[in-house]
């Protein structure tokens, strides 16, 4: 699936189309995944375009025609009105698009996660036509993509509503929440961990070098312990909530 949805608008001639063209020719943007397909009339679009248009790999239709009342071919959108309430009444054209969730887990003290897995084989009966999990590094092997220029930015694909558990501990946690927000439209923060900063964030008041060296270089550390140097996520001056950052 792509990383941004793509959207196919089918756009009357005589207004979206106009109000598309006119944009352009004053230069304003608009999102790039919408694909615009220009008809005569919106009573043109026969719900077998819809299907195919989904079929193909678009994960979202528009069809954007004239006022009621105000159409170019006199019924044409009323005549389109009524095509798509047949198709619905006789379950032909019925578009049901599963909700998109994505999963996150920042510095947490793991509670959230273990009952997340604790619901086992339950699990299975979530995922349905109604719900499909886009992101959960707990359940799947998801590999962080970076965009061609090479910056390193995270990237998640685009959820519906996305879950985050944990707090933000250092720049790795900062950076996927803030993608995170980019990327849902409804973002919960779950748990304590994530709203409050729960057990790790008793940290918090510490001197930070002094934590290291009680964790890494113990009595009972293995010999020659060091604190790592190296593809360690730079921490922050004390472990914040989400609503914080």
């Amino acid at each position: 699936m792509s990383q941004e949805p793509k959207i196919i608008a089918f756009c009357c001639n005589w207004c979206s189309y106009a109000a598309a063209d006119l944009a352009g020719s004053s230069r304003l943007k608009y999102p790039h995944n919408v694909r615009i397909i220009r008809v005569m009339c919106s009573g043109m679009v026969h719900p077998e375009l819809v299907l195919e248009s989904f079929s193909q790999g678009a994960e979202g239709v528009m069809i954007m025609g004239c006022h009621l009342g105000e159409c170019h071919y006199i019924d044409g959108n009323h005549r389109n009105d009524r095509t798509s309430k047949t198709a619905e009444s006789a379950g032909v054209g019925i578009i049901t698009m599963a909700l998109r969730v994505a999963f996150e887990w920042l510095g947490s003290c793991s509670g959230c996660e273990i009952a997340f897995l604790n619901i086992g084989e339950d699990l299975v009966g979530l995922l349905s036509d109604e719900l499909e999990i886009v992101h959960a590094p707990l359940l799947m092997d998801h590999k962080y993509s970076t965009p061609a220029d090479g910056n390193g930015d995270f990237i998640v694909p685009f959820a519906d509503i996305g879950f985050i558990s944990g707090g933000v501990n250092n720049e790795e946690h900062l950076a996927i929440l803030k993608e995170m927000r980019r990327k849902c439209n409804f973002l919960v923060a779950m748990g304590t961990c994530a709203t409050h900063g729960g057990i790790p964030a008793l940290m918090n008041g510490r001197d930070q070098q002094q934590s290291w060296d009680e964790i890494f270089q113990n009595p009972e550390s293995e010999h020659n312990s060091a604190i790592p140097a190296q593809s360690v996520p730079a921490p922050l001056d004390r472990v914040y909530a989400c609503d914080e950052k």
